[in-house]
């Protein structure tokens, strides 16, 4: 009788043995799963479609398509589209030829005639701002355009200077905020500073919505 309770006995302490170790088990799983959520950090959590963040051709160095004029986007400090440097983003023009007009307004101004004059007029302006900043020439604070020969008559503005600037630079990290900006953090090619530009993609448009230095670390 006594083998009948002993087998009894060891039955139930097997069980209950067994019960405590799935609790157990339970808990450290419970626990583990929590720490990994507890633990995530921001770029877990984060959505980055890569369809929108900035694409890997954006940026052009050369030539005076629309397209280069991304690269002059980053070639001042703003805080808003409008406080874009417009001398520095128009720097190197649109590529028009120059005709006797243009050198006979430039002649007036009693500049160099040796330097490059650089003709842009106030409708392709306007374009490249809109499509950039989503601004008008009249609609931005007119950063540097005390530096222009404006045209009246034509409502063509004029640069004049013996250069031309290239802005390469070198992407180090992009990642989309709380508010769906794009924020893009780089360095300018030969230089140690680093900058992080605020876009936000409207449409088929890229908009650029500040320039500013970064001195936070990348993550």
């Amino acid at each position: 009788m006594w083998k009948k309770y002993l087998t009894i006995l060891f039955v139930f302490c097997f069980l209950l043995t067994g019960c405590e170790k799935r609790d157990e088990n339970t808990e450290n799983m419970d626990q583990s799963f929590m720490e990994k959520i507890i633990n995530k950090t921001d770029s877990d959590t984060l959505d980055k479609p890569k369809d929108n963040l900035l694409p890997e051709d954006f940026f052009n160095s050369e030539g005076f398509e629309d397209k280069d004029f991304a690269n002059f986007c980053l070639s001042s400090i703003y805080d808003s589209p409008k406080n874009v440097d417009l001398e520095e983003l128009f720097y190197n023009g649109f590529g028009l030829e120059i005709d006797a007009s243009d050198r006979n307004f430039i002649e007036k101004q009693k500049v160099d005639m040796d330097f490059d004059i650089i003709k842009l007029p106030a409708t392709e302006m306007d374009r490249i701002l809109k499509k950039y900043f989503g601004i008008t020439l009249e609609e931005s604070n007119w950063v540097g355009i005390q530096n222009f020969y404006h045209n009246t008559d034509e409502n063509i503005y004029y640069l004049v200077h013996s250069d031309s600037h290239q802005w390469c630079i070198n992407v180090l990290d992009q990642y989309i905020d709380e508010e769906g900006n794009i924020n893009m953090i780089y360095s300018k090619l030969g230089g140690n500073e680093r900058y992080r530009a605020v876009v936000k993609k409207e449409g088929e448009n890229y908009i650029f919505h500040s320039n500013q230095l970064y001195t936070a670390s990348i993550q």
